[in-house]
């Protein structure tokens, strides 16, 4: 694939077709490479605008090109294509004959449809269900009101607004405005201080004070933006209205529109309320979250409100009762390993609080069955806290059959065919979308070859990454060693290379420049964090030579020693502060206690973290390092969790029981 041959009238008509904005029903066919064929036609449904499209031959090509990326984006294309284009009704109908409409467009396309067969009730719910529930490209926006603007009443403009502003980015607020200019002027205002308020304007709080007392209680939509407002402005009065008024949010997802922002706010509320000594309120903002574990596209939001209404009941409220009804509703939307492993660990918690042991061993070995995840790793030394076995499954070696079965897949030869008409530029997403549906570990790996050959080593790693999370066994991939670059320490006694390995693939995916253990001058903060550590260990500084691999990761691993020497060899706390800044880490200790004090748990310590990203970062990089700590020196007690998490705690747990939770520590108060 690195050298793909067409010849010359296939790579002309594969050009051709790749672009041409006319019919290409005769060029097409006359493409004899099938590799080639096809990628002229992804490539042409992807990137050519939707008007110029004919809808069933892009339907068509998505339902028999699985493998084959942005089929959520063809499906889109297609769908505006009928309704931009004024497809026939006859052709609309066809094309939804086996499937329902996806998109804005789609229905409003299906619409027409009804109308034009007289019936209205069915046209109205179509045009509804469009303009209260999709997102709208600006011209299908303007078509639909051109078209059916008189079925559109005050309440779906509404609605309108609400799916607008929801998400809480400020790109939509000038089709938040367009669309209020179609309400009466008060209602206009009500639109006035929402756009203030996703936008961060300092009038956002004027004009919301300037509303009418009742109005924040008959809009849902404006009472999420209040609520938004009265927390960022960190007044613990404000936040105490804040909860009252998302406390009387009624939980129905047919009222709320947005369930996926309403959970979001809630999430952010549930800590700010324990932050506040308020575990009560924060479990109440939790459990009424309103979502159901079948509404599939929610089921992230479903297991992560399960799961922390279950642990503030367990954990803050010493009510395991009812913390086991949350925790067994999470395993039972749970689908994916890290998810499954989370939920049996906290399942075992729980049947030690409720004074269960049996069952809590039951928990915590059908956790440990998740080795490669920080809470399946928990499970396995809950029931034994002492280092423990912890081996990488031995990633295959392609054999002739794979290769052959792998070289056969038009989407895998389409990479080729890429770099031969000269658009090499879509490699990254036919890399990705492969490591995410191809099942052979073998030939994920012979994708990764590929990727590093073409100089895509960062993807590589990356897509192996995400075929390791699909439980592939990709480790020889997803954790490469021998790619660390040979420095000189600064410190005395070298960082655990196993946590410089964790960091560094966390970090950079080990892909100097332009990211390694310190941003070469991502920005100013990340030069002077490197000119201070130059400065300490008495190192000349160069801010040039930070795109230098070891230059960089020998400023790096000082500056990780200092942290877990500041942290008295924390190595969570460390990292939290790698990723958020000390700063942060002393105001969450204030907060929520200091890990290193034996009352105060490391787990729900990490639990608390208030910032999404650091939060998985750390369990990342702890989780991470177990799994080096087995690829750097062997398996035989390669598993350190339950240790690594006691480093600089003040008096280690007992490691005496057969079965415990990583630390005794008694409830947070």
């Amino acid at each position: 694939m690195l050298e793909y041959k067409l010849d010359s009238s296939d790579e002309s008509r594969t050009r051709f077709v790749m672009r041409h904005k006319g019919s290409v029903d005769e060029t097409t066919p006359k493409i004899e490479d099938p590799a080639a064929r096809d990628f002229a036609l992804w490539y042409r449904y992807s990137y050519t605008k939707s008007t110029y499209l004919e809808a069933e031959a892009v339907e068509a090509y998505r339902k028999t090109h699985p493998m084959w990326p942005q089929l959520d984006r063809l499906r889109e294309k297609a769908e505006t294509s009928l309704f931009l284009t004024d497809a026939s009704p006859e052709r609309i109908k066809a094309f939804f004959k086996d499937s329902e409409p996806e998109t804005g467009a789609g229905r409003a396309a299906l619409a027409g449809v009804y109308l034009k067969e007289g019936d209205k009730e069915r046209a109205e719910a179509s045009v509804d269900a469009a303009w209260r529930e999709d997102d709208l490209e600006e011209d299908t926006e303007q078509k639909i009101l051109s078209e059916f603007g008189d079925m559109l009443d005050a309440d779906d403009h509404r609605a309108r607004i609400d799916v607008l502003l929801y998400p809480d980015k400020s790109k939509a607020c000038s089709a938040a405005l367009r669309v209020a200019k179609h309400l009466p002027e008060a209602e206009q205002k009500k639109v006035n201080a929402r756009v203030a308020v996703v936008k961060r304007n300092d009038n956002a709080g004027k004009l919301l004070k300037a509303l009418p007392d009742d109005a924040v209680e008959d809009d849902l939509g404006l009472r999420f933006n209040n609520i938004q407002w009265l927390r960022r402005t960190k007044d613990k009065e404000q936040r105490l209205i804040a909860w009252k008024l998302l406390l009387d949010v009624p939980p129905e997802p047919d009222l709320l529109l947005d369930m996926k922002e309403w959970w979001i706010e809630r999430r952010v509320n549930v800590r700010a309320a324990l932050n506040d000594g308020q575990p009560r309120t924060a479990y109440e903002i939790a459990a009424k979250h309103g979502l159901a574990a079948e509404r599939q596209h929610l089921a992230d939001q479903y297991v992560e409100a399960e799961f922390l209404a279950g642990w503030v009941a367990l954990r803050y409220l010493d009510e395991p009762q009812t913390a086991l009804r949350h925790f067994l509703s999470m395993r039972r939307g749970a689908t994916d390993s890290r998810d499954i492993s989370r939920a049996e660990y906290w399942l075992g918690r729980t049947a030690l609080a409720l004074g269960d042991r049996g069952s809590a061993a039951v928990h915590f070995h059908v956790a440990a069955k998740y080795p490669q995840y920080f809470y399946g790793q928990l499970g396995r030394q809950a029931l034994d806290p002492r280092p423990a076995r912890l081996a990488v499954t031995a990633t295959p070696v392609p054999t002739p059959e794979d290769i052959e079965r792998f070289m056969g897949r038009n989407a895998v030869r389409a990479l080729g065919v890429a770099r031969a008409v000269g658009v090499e530029w879509v490699t990254p997403q036919f890399l990705l979308s492969l490591s995410r549906t191809l099942d052979n570990a073998a030939e994920v790996v012979l994708l990764a070859e590929f990727a590093k050959a073409v100089g895509h080593k960062q993807m590589a790693l990356r897509l192996s990454k995400i075929a390791f999370n699909r439980d592939l066994p990709m480790g020889d991939y997803a954790l490469p060693v021998g790619v660390m670059p040979s420095f000189k320490s600064l410190v005395d006694e070298r960082v655990d290379p196993a946590l410089v390995h964790a960091l560094s693939r966390q970090e950079s995916e080990f892909t100097p420049p332009p990211r390694a253990l310190l941003a070469p001058a991502a920005d100013a903060a990340d030069a002077a964090t490197a000119r201070g550590v130059a400065r300490r260990y008495k190192v000349q500084y160069s801010q040039a030579k930070l795109t230098n691999p070891a230059y960089n990761t020998q400023l790096g691993e000082a500056f990780l020693n200092d942290l877990i020497t500041n942290y008295d060899g924390s190595y969570f706390m460390a990292l939290a502060a790698y990723n958020a800044g000390p700063g942060r880490v002393k105001e969450w200790v204030g907060i929520y206690g200091d890990p290193r004090d034996p009352d105060v748990d490391p787990v729900d310590w990490i639990e608390r973290i208030p910032f999404t990203e650091t939060r998985r970062y750390v369990i990342k990089i702890m989780e991470t390092l177990q799994l080096y700590r087995s690829r750097l020196a062997g398996p035989e007690n390669a598993l350190h969790l339950v240790q690594d998490l006691n480093r600089g705690r003040r008096v280690p747990p007992s490691e005496t029981a057969s079965v415990q939770p990583v630390s005794e520590a008694p409830k947070s108060p």
